[in-house]
C-alpha cells in the first residue's frame, strides 16, 4: 500500500531529454518485479528494460542486474544513478560512472564509490 503514497520525483523534461537524444536507459532496482513495473509506469518508461530484484540471483550491491542490462543493451560505457551507497557499489564493481543522488547523503555515496554526487535526480539533464 506504500507505493500509492509514492511520488514522481523525475521531471517530464528530463524523460524527453533522454527520448530525444536517443539515449540507451534502463531501470536496475532492489525492488520487486511488481511494484517496479508500478514505478516504471509512473515514470513513463514503458520502452526501457527493466531488470528487478526477482530477476537476478543477487540484488544490489552485487552488480549482476547492471550487467544484464550492459549485455542486453550491447554498451560499455554508462552511468548508474541512485542514492544508496549499495547503487554506489553495484556501479563501481559493474565498471559504470557511478552517480549519487542527495547531497544530504554525499559523504556516505562518495565512501561507497560515487564519482559524482547531485542533489536531484534531474540535475543529470544538465549532465547530458
Amino acid at each position: 500500500g506504500l507505493i500509492n503514497n509514492e511520488k514522481v520525483m523525475l521531471k517530464q523534461s528530463v524523460l524527453d531529454r533522454l527520448e530525444e537524444r536517443t539515449i540507451a536507459t534502463a531501470i536496475v532496482t532492489g525492488r520487486p518485479r511488481a511494484e517496479a513495473e508500478i514505478g516504471q509506469k509512473m515514470v513513463n518508461m514503458n520502452r526501457c528494460p527493466l531488470v528487478s530484484l526477482d530477476d537476478v540471483k543477487e540484488g544490489k550491491p552485487d552488480p549482476e542486474g547492471i550487467n544484464q542490462v550492459k549485455n542486453q543493451m550491447n554498451v560499455t560505457n554508462n552511468w548508474m544513478i541512485g542514492d544508496t551507497p549499495d547503487d554506489m557499489r553495484a556501479a563501481r564493481e559493474s565498471n559504470s560512472v557511478a552517480i549519487g543522488i542527495g547531497l544530504e547523503n554525499k559523504e556516505n555515496l562518495m565512501l561507497w564509490g560515487a564519482d559524482l554526487v547531485v542533489d536531484s535526480v534531474n540535475q543529470i539533464e544538465q549532465l547530458l
